[in-house]
């Protein structure tokens, strides 16, 4: 069955890919130049690392990077999900996607002794029949030694916002005072903006960069870093996609 959430659809076509393809697409129908020159400008722009590692530093560098040393007690971490690969192991294990490094800071900072309780998003209903993300999270965190009585799992959340608001009913529920927020760095305004309603302290702890230190990279003196690459593309619609939906 086919499923569609509107949050995660609309904002593709505001994306420059989108709107380039939909420019091309009118260009058919009404032959224009700048039908034709303005969805080259977009992709261009978009595609170049200089262009697009700016916009994902926008996000990323809002909140400092938070070693497991640095955090404070708490009562709870709380885990964002998108963290599982496109295809699952017959073996069992868990293919993960580039965001897997939330899940390790998360373990690091349990058994650092930061906090008491460690909480799983459930996730998006991946296919029928299959296990939610929260539950093969759960078990691989017990296979790497921690304790069942500290892990928690919340109900099924299909985008940022349930999770943020299902965190915040718990945190509640259980009468907490403080949290560690772990997602990626780029996501993590996000998670911080949606989840302001709580009445719990919320600690951000940003994990998985996506773009260099600008201190000590060396990539803005070589010509690529001004030419197109289909990977910067990529970047650039998820720093974007990000701006939508803190505008949503």
């Amino acid at each position: 069955m086919l499923s569609l959430y509107p949050t995660k659809a609309l904002p593709l076509v505001f994306l420059p890919l989108g709107v380039s393809l939909l420019l091309l697409i009118i260009a058919f129908k009404w032959p224009r130049r700048i039908l034709v020159a303005t969805p080259l400008a977009i992709l261009w722009v978009f595609s170049t690392p200089f262009s697009a590692n700016w916009l994902m530093r926008s996000l990323e560098d809002r909140y400092p990077y938070r070693s497991v040393a640095d955090c404070p007690q708490a009562d709870a971490v709380f885990v964002f999900g998108g963290m599982l690969g496109p295809r699952d192991r017959t073996d069992g294990s868990i293919a993960w996607n580039e965001a897997g490094q939330r899940f390790d800071q998360a373990i690091r900072i349990m058994k650092a002794g930061k906090a008491a309780t460690l909480v799983f998003s459930g996730g998006a209903v991946r296919y029928p029949g299959g296990s939610d993300e929260g539950e093969l999270l759960k078990q691989e965190a017990i296979a790497r030694g921690v304790s069942e009585k500290s892990l928690l799992l919340t109900g099924a959340s299909a985008n940022t916002k349930s999770e943020a608001a299902a965190i915040c009913q718990l945190a509640d529920r259980m009468h907490w005072r403080r949290v560690l927020l772990v997602t990626s760095a780029y996501h993590m305004p996000r998670a911080m903006r949606l989840s302001s309603s709580c009445s719990v302290d919320r600690i951000p702890v940003p994990i998985a960069y996506r773009t260099p230190d600008p201190s000590t990279s060396w990539a803005e003196s070589r010509i690529d870093y001004y030419l197109p690459q289909a990977q910067t593309l990529l970047n650039s619609e998820l720093a974007l996609h990000e701006y939508f939906g803190m505008v949503v």
